[in-house]
């Protein structure tokens, strides 16, 4: 090239802009308008030219790049690896990357346009920069520095807690098992992932806890459990570490156990004694047992051996449904048996003596003449049966029942004089015979038969016969009246008795009768002798 052009150029600024150099003026426009005002040069000429002339220039002649992240985000774990990528306008020989103002490409090849970072740590924070630059006549011609971006350096999100409900070491088949993942941090994570054996089972949203429920465990349930969370910091969508591992057992429960009485009858009179025995069937060694009645827990019992329940003194309160379990030990949790099939215990009162009636009431009968003997009962039960006794003897025939009472007849006999009867009631209360207590014992009196209607007779007939008599005696000693007797009735005037009152004896029989409507009421009849 001429002096003329160099001459210009030394009064101009180098912009390069793509496949163009361009020269400005230094001066003011004025100055080229004496000549040239604006000179442009191909990419491929001015090359030439200054590779062979022109000195090596400081910063900020060539364009600036622009730096940017591989994965798209500034914000990096520890741990993570980052890239970050130098975008020259131009093809460069050569690139270079700034932290905080100082370079910090170390051993890795200039030529390259990406800054790799292993594993991010703290100290990777900061702000980062990069320039490039071009070879020209053996010398460097460096870009201006790009803008800065920033690297954020943040620990892992906090791991979550991962821990089974209810806290037992080993879970029945049936039972509802929560598996529980709880971030300890203040965060708010966006959704909860639960892995069973490494394998995803199920993703559920939450805020700081969040619970995976087995309804029914069984076989398939059991294995290890893990869980981590996702959120949101600083522009990323962030998944903690995994919790660390808890395992679930699933066994099934022990066979139920039996229970029994003692005595072997279900009914107990008040006041009885009472044992329930619950005896496991399995060959492990059992911690303990639990007696329920009617559906609750018997808190306080004992017995005189283990699986025993004993009751002194029984009451109607204590009258119902009974059954057991027992457990045993099995990885430091006390694993309870399936419940026993319930007994029943009934409780009655104590049976009342019986009422033992006799008819006649006094209990005292003539010689030969029937007693009846009643048995009645003072309690309702089924299946009752009377036994009538007389001393150390029991009667066994002819019983006979009615509706409410039992009957006993005997013809009594002077060898029945004086005995004393008594009864007592048997009843099957549900497979168990009782016996009532003995009625109050009655005495049966025998008395001689009196013979009083032949003597009245014979007096009755004597009376009659002695009247005659009479009669006929006074007829006899009057013959010469017979046929003299004179009659008055009481309207008319009355006779003069006899004159000679010494010289006459006579028997008067006076009557009175009630005669017909047509007589006179009152009449008296006199037979004088």
């Amino acid at each position: 090239m001429s002096p003329a052009y160099l001459g210009l150029l030394g009064q101009t600024d180098l912009d390069i802009r793509g496949q163009e150099w361009i020269l400005r003026p230094r001066g003011s426009p004025g100055s080229w308008c004496r000549g040239l005002a604006l000179f442009r040069l191909s990419f491929v000429s001015l090359a030439v030219y200054l590779s062979a002339h022109l000195p090596v220039t400081s910063a900020g002649h060539l364009s600036s790049p622009t730096i940017s992240y591989s994965a798209g985000y500034t914000t990096y774990l520890i741990g993570e690896s980052a890239s970050l990528k130098c975008n020259s306008p131009t093809i460069a020989r050569g690139f270079r990357f700034y932290k905080d103002g100082r370079a910090v490409n170390g051993p890795q090849d200039p030529a390259l346009d990406t800054f790799r970072i292993a594993s991010v740590n703290r100290g990777n924070q900061g702000s980062y920069t990069c320039t490039y630059w071009v070879e020209m006549s053996g010398q460097e011609v460096r870009s201006v520095e790009s803008l800065a971006v920033q690297l954020h350096v943040l620990e892992h999100p906090a791991t979550p807690h991962l821990s089974l409900e209810p806290k037992y070491s080993v879970y029945l088949r049936g039972e509802s098992v929560g598996v529980h993942c709880e971030v300890q941090v203040m965060a708010s994570p966006l959704e909860y992932h639960f892995f069973k054996d490494g394998a995803k089972v199920v993703a559920s949203r939450g805020t700081s806890e969040s619970t995976y429920v087995i309804a029914s465990a069984d076989s398939q349930s059991a294995g290890s459990y893990t869980c981590q969370y996702l959120i949101h910091l600083s522009g990323r969508l962030l998944t903690s570490m995994l919790s660390s591992p808890v395992s679930l057992y699933v066994t099934d429960q022990p066979e139920a156990p039996t229970i029994s009485y003692q005595p072997l009858f279900p009914v107990f009179i008040i006041g009885e004694a009472l044992i329930l025995q619950c005896k496991a069937f399995s060959a492990a060694t059992v911690s303990g047992y639990r007696f329920y009645h009617a559906g609750r827990e018997v808190v306080h019992w004992s017995g005189p051996a283990p699986g025993m329940f004993e009751i002194s003194k029984v009451h109607p309160d204590q009258q119902g449904a009974y059954s057991c379990i027992y457990w045993t030990k099995q990885a430091e949790r006390e694993i309870p048996s399936l419940e026993s099939s319930a007994v029943l215990v009934y409780v009655i009162e104590p049976l009342l003596p019986p009422i033992l009636m006799l008819i006649p009431l006094d209990g005292q009968v003539a010689d030969g003449d029937i007693v009846t003997l009643q048995c009645l009962p003072r309690t309702r039960h089924m299946n009752l049966t009377a036994h009538f006794t007389t001393g150390h003897s029991e009667i066994l025939h002819n019983i006979s029942k009615t509706r409410n009472a039992y009957s006993f007849q005997v013809t009594s006999a002077q060898d029945s004089n004086g005995k004393n009867y008594s009864c007592y009631h048997e009843v099957d209360v549900r497979g168990r015979k009782l016996r009532s207590p003995t009625s109050m014992s009655v005495q049966v009196t025998v008395q001689a038969r009196l013979v009083l209607w032949p003597i009245i007779t014979g007096t009755v007939l004597g009376f009659l016969l002695a009247v005659v008599l009479v009669l006929c005696l006074c007829w006899a000693l009057c013959p010469k009246h017979r046929g003299a007797a004179s009659v008055r009735e009481d309207t008319s005037a009355q006779s003069s008795p006899p004159k000679d009152d010494t010289d006459l004896a006579y028997v008067s029989l006076t009557w009175s009768t009630q005669g017909s409507s047509h007589s006179r009421l009152g009449s008296t009849t006199e037979i004088f002798c």
